[in-house]
């Protein structure tokens, strides 16, 4: 207190409350400039240390105003006072004392038949348990008081030791239940069987049952012997078991099949045997024979026919254990040769095809008979003679008319061969002949007469220059001769044959174009001869027709053409200057020459003549489907299937039309491409075609949003809406 510091002013001090003033309380201002006494300071008041408590701890080192220490109990202790004192001004602490006292868990008490030691019940301290001789100690042997103030462990029980279950005999019964100690149980043993072993059992301290196991044993009957021709089941002859009888196959079993061992140690029923089957008498078939007479199993009978019959049935029968006879009935049949065909253009009488029968043939009029015309069933099941057909008689070629043709090459019964004529030639006689039963033709012979066109062969054979020319020429310009050069009387036209020859140079062509008469021709030894008596002038300017130029008359012939595959043609003759023309069937294209022309020259102009298919182009297999068919042309057939789980759309059949076209509608199986998994969701399945379906589902959390399946459908769309989370 004071703020002067000159001379001669003074300054006093004072402390805080909690604190001691150390120094000079009161300091002057001296002449000689210092202070009077000495440093004035404060210091703490001090409370003295504070000791742990004893099973605890203490926080907190100072012991000077105004610091405080804490107190805490060790795991398992109680704190009794104060758990914080502060350091007072006064220099004391307040509070109370800090003690750790240990947690009490509680009494425990000893089981019963059992024992307890140990007294205190505070932590740590334990308990130990034991349970009287006979009995099992269940729970905790030793309990601990833990710090939570609870004992460890289980309760404690003592329990009565078990010997476990008895089994009761096997034919007997047993009285009481309680298998531990000290209880007993009794046994006893059905009617038939013996007690061996313990009839009461008790349950001892050593966990074992006293005495020993308890059986029940069957009284034995004793062996039963085994039948003649028979044998026995079960070898066990005790009681209750049963011995079995039967007898061997084809034996009849008398007496008891069946014996049972009873309680009184006898076999009840009769003593067994076994007695052979009989199957009963056969018969002999008629007209056949048996070798044979025991008619017990397992004797056998033997049957045969008589020559000329067949033996139907079982040749030998025997008499089985069932008493029935094995195989079917006998009998004696005549043997069948089996049917006769009747010859075509022929007939049959007879209708027994068995032995001894006979069978007759005969033909149609204009029908030859071929083979035997009578045949008979033999004993080697075989028809005598030959086979039995009947020819048409064959009336002979025909010959080809010159400067003809014929159609048909069968010249049997009743056949027809027709004619035509060459092109420029008439037919004379039947134009057609039937074959008939007589062996004959009908109608007359027939023959081509020619016409006015005439075609003059080329004089290259000759060695001459001259080329190829064709003349059409009125036959009444051309006339036979006589010997003497004279025309015969009245024969004003003349008639020429193919088998005449004529030949004309090229003047003879140019005197023909002037209108000079032509020169005279004769028809010797089938050949046309020039006269002699020709225009001097004429004569001399051709030294080479001195002589008697012989060149064949002919009318030139380009042979025949085959009509197309699958088309036609129009026009059959075959020599110049003819043509014939060509078509197609529908569905076919025409390749090749349409029409084509006989040329002089012997060749057909153009190019050969086919018809091929038109073609459909190439058709593919659906998707997860296949097809049958690779051909694509008119009229083919493919057809197609799918896949098992697959629906076929379009045609299952297509064909390739004459219009080069499939007809139906295109194959296929019906994508509807693929749907993504919503986020914060998951979908099953990864099928995208019809009919297939995609499921939807969200994670734990999220809700779904449109549908939670969709199907493909037929129209390549999924149904239902966008899935989301």
């Amino acid at each position: 207190m004071g703020s002067l510091t000159y001379y001669p002013n003074h300054v006093s001090f004072t402390c805080d409350k909690g604190f001691l003033l150390r120094g000079s309380e009161v300091r002057a201002c001296q002449a000689n400039r210092t202070w009077s006494g000495m440093n004035t300071r404060c210091e703490a008041v001090d409370c003295g240390p504070l000791a742990a408590p004893r099973n605890g701890s203490m926080s907190g080192s100072l012991t000077v105003y105004p610091n405080t220490k804490t107190f805490t109990c060790d795991r398992g202790f109680e704190l009794l006072g104060s758990s914080l004192r502060r350091c007072t001004p006064s220099g004391l602490w307040d509070g109370t004392n800090a003690i750790c006292r240990a947690v009490d868990c509680g009494p425990l008490s000893p089981p019963m038949n059992g024992t307890l030691s140990g007294h205190l019940t505070v932590f740590p301290n334990s308990f130990s348990f034991s349970c009287d001789e006979g009995f099992d100690l269940l729970g905790s042997s030793v309990r601990q008081c833990t710090a939570e103030r609870r004992w460890s462990g289980t309760q404690t029980t003592c329990k009565a030791v078990d010997c476990g279950p008895l089994t009761v005999p096997v034919n007997g019964s047993s009285a009481g239940s309680l298998t531990y100690f000290p209880n007993k149980i009794s046994f006893e043993c059905d009617k038939g069987f013996l007690l061996d072993g313990s009839r009461v059992r008790v349950c001892q301290e050593n966990r074992k049952w006293s005495g020993e196991t308890t059986t029940c044993n069957a009284v034995d009957c004793g062996p039963l012997s085994i039948p003649l021709n028979g044998s026995r089941t079960g070898s066990l002859t005790i009681f209750p078991n049963v011995v079995k009888f039967s007898c061997d196959e084809g034996f009849d079993l008398l007496g008891s099949s069946v014996r049972q061992c009873t309680s009184k140690g006898q076999w009840d029923g009769n003593t067994a045997s076994c007695k052979a089957v009989d199957c009963g008498p056969l018969a002999a078939p008629m007209n056949g024979s048996s070798v044979g007479n025991l008619t017990v199993f397992p004797n056998i009978i033997k049957f045969s026919c008589d020559e000329g019959f067949d033996l139907l049935g079982s040749s030998v029968r025997q008499c089985t254990s069932t008493g029935k006879w094995a195989g079917s009935k006998t009998s004696c049949k005549a043997v069948d040769c089996g049917p006769l065909p009747v010859p075509l253009n022929g007939t049959r009488v007879g209708s027994l095809t068995f032995y001894p029968n006979t069978m007759t043939f005969a033909c149609d009029e204009g029908f030859l008979i071929r083979g035997s015309v009578t045949r008979r069933c033999q004993l080697n099941r075989r028809w005598s003679g030959t086979r039995t057909t009947c020819n048409a008689v064959d009336c002979g070629p025909l010959a080809t008319p010159v400067n003809g043709s014929l159609a048909g090459d069968a010249t049997t019964f009743p056949n027809i061969i027709r004619f035509t004529c060459d092109e420029g030639f008439d037919l004379l006689g039947s134009s057609a002949r039937k074959c008939m039963p007589s062996r004959k033709w009908n109608g007359t012979l027939t023959s081509c007469k020619g016409k006015h066109v005439i075609h003059l062969m080329s004089s290259e054979d000759l060695g001459a220059s001259s080329v190829h020319h064709q003349y059409v020429i009125d036959t009444s310009s051309l006339h036979h001769l006589n010997g003497n050069g004279r025309y015969p009387e009245g024969d004003k036209k003349g008639n020429l044959s193919k088998k005449c020859f004529i030949m004309l140079l090229l003047s003879d062509e140019s005197r023909l174009r002037r209108g000079v008469r032509p020169p005279r021709f004769e028809c010797e030894n089938m050949h046309l001869k020039r006269s002699m008596e020709w225009d001097e002038n004429y004569v001399q300017s051709n030294k080479i027709l001195k002589n008697n130029i012989q060149v064949p008359l002919v009318a030139v012939d380009c042979g025949p053409l085959p009509s197309p595959r699958n088309g036609s043609m129009e026009g059959s003759r075959t020599f110049f200057p003819n043509k014939i023309t060509f078509r197609c069937d529908k569905g076919f294209t025409l390749k090749g020459s349409s029409t084509r022309v006989c040329q002089a020259n012997r060749a057909w102009s153009g190019e050969t003549t086919t018809c091929q298919a038109v073609d459909c182009g190439r058709l593919n297999a659906p998707v997860n489907g296949s097809m049958i068919g690779a051909l694509t042309v008119y009229p083919s057939v493919i057809s197609f299937s799918c896949d098992e789980g697959f629906d076929l759309l379009g045609s299952s059949l297509r064909k390739c039309t004459s219009e080069g076209r499939w007809d139906g509608s295109s194959t296929s199986s019906v994508d509807c491409g693929p749907l993504s998994a919503p986020t914060n969701g998951s979908k099953i399945g990864s099928l995208t075609y019809y009919p297939n379906k995609v499921w939807f589902k969200c994670n734990k959390g999220f809700l779904m949003r449109g549908s939670q399946v969709r199907a493909c459908q037929a129209n390549q769309r999924w149904n239902g809406t966008r899935t989301s989370c």
